[in-house]
């Protein structure tokens, strides 16, 4: 990594979020705290825990992703921009905080000390990912935006989610804006989804990759950073267990809810 210098403002580093700078789904932590302030109705977030597992164990699916934006803005509809900001905060203070992995944010304090400028890209909500990126230090977070009214949701995207080829849209717009040179950037991500945003820097790393992604990164020497510790490995394994004994839904259910159980540190 390069030393400050001068011209450190015109490195960039781009940081997916979830299962790169944390683990879990930081979509399904909002969900989880609209439900316990009576926004989410149960079959809302039964199918958010769905949606995430899959992501978890099975890696993203564009289609499935595409299918959970479109449900939770029309379930947020009529929210205020106010009380999503301050729900944000939370979700940031309550589940970000203890599940962030350590390597990769090592990483990202890293890149800061340098002067180079950081920049979290995520399919999250827009808001979430603002907050994450000031609470965090970094240059700013863009996420899948709202169309909004007013100060009022009106349960519709504006434009699409931020997600494969969007994220490296979202990319190139952050680097022409701000005179960040990508052939000395770097880029993080555990998909492979993200692998034209991976591709589009001088300097990409697989995180805790997928199949697809950690064969193409050593097909191209790319570097691979294993941020996962020896509990997120037991966590996955037994939910892993759950699915392929179980088979059900309840199963499935309750091996997520023991997962969360499973003792942390901050």
């Amino acid at each position: 990594m390069e030393k400050t210098n001068p011209e450190a403002r015109s490195i960039g580093a781009f940081f997916d979020v979830d299962e790169t700078l944390v683990r879990g789904a930081t979509a399904f932590w909002a969900a989880r705290e609209m439900f316990s302030q009576g926004f989410f109705s149960l079959r809302d977030l039964q199918y958010a825990a769905r949606q995430t597992l899959r992501f978890v164990l099975l890696g993203e699916n564009a289609g499935k992703i595409g299918e959970f934006g479109d449900r939770a803005a029309k379930v947020l509809e009529g929210n205020s921009v106010e009380h999503l900001l301050h729900l944000s905060e939370k979700v940031y203070d309550q589940y970000f905080v203890p599940h962030v992995y350590q390597a990769t944010y090592e990483r990202l304090k890293e890149h800061s000390a340098a002067g180079h400028q950081v920049w979290l890209i995520s399919a999250t909500p827009w808001l979430l990912a603002e907050v994450i990126a000031r609470r965090l230090g970094a240059s700013g977070g863009v996420g899948t935006r709202m169309q909004v009214s007013g100060d009022r949701l009106i349960g519709k995207l504006e434009g699409h989610l931020v997600h494969g080829p969007g994220k490296v849209k979202v990319l190139k717009e952050i680097a022409e804006e701000h005179q960040i040179d990508l052939s000395r950037s770097w880029a993080y991500s555990d998909s492979a989804n993200d692998i034209p945003m991976l591709s589009a820097v001088g300097h990409p790393v697989a995180v805790n990759p997928d199949r697809e992604l950690t064969e193409y990164a050593r097909q191209q020497n790319w570097e691979i950073l294993n941020a996962r510790e020896r509990r997120d490995v037991i966590r996955r394994g037994a939910i892993m267990a759950a699915l392929v004994v179980g088979g059900g839904t309840a199963v499935v259910w309750s091996a997520w809810k023991l997962a969360r159980l499973a003792p942390r540190t901050r």
